[in-house]
């Protein structure tokens, strides 16, 4: 799903599927998206979420799914963002430190 709603300006929200692996600025500058739900899959291991929600401005909440590998800027600029839920969550990746 790489770049499949990058600057989508009228995406209000999304579904994200159980087998959805690579995320890849999926969401960059989709400045509308405010609700995006994972449909979780326990086997579900190595998802790449980097700069996922780039510039997702009206972003203010997100529940994420076990199994991300990568997050490297994945909120940059999601002015709104207020709260990151994990679930699941046995550790943080690696290159979580330059998330935000």
């Amino acid at each position: 799903m790489p770049y499949t709603y990058s600057r989508c300006q009228n995406l209000s929200s999304a579904s994200i599927g159980p087998n959805v692996v690579n995320l890849y600025e999926t969401f960059a500058y989709a400045t509308n998206l405010k609700e995006v739900e994972f449909i979780e899959n326990p086997n579900r291991t190595n998802m790449v979420m980097n700069n996922t929600f780039r510039n997702c401005s009206s972003l203010e909440h997100i529940i994420l799914p076990s199994g991300i590998s990568s997050m490297q800027g994945a909120f940059q600029s999601c002015t709104n963002l207020k709260c990151i839920e994990f679930t699941n969550l046995t550790s943080l990746p690696y290159t979580s430190y330059v998330t935000f």
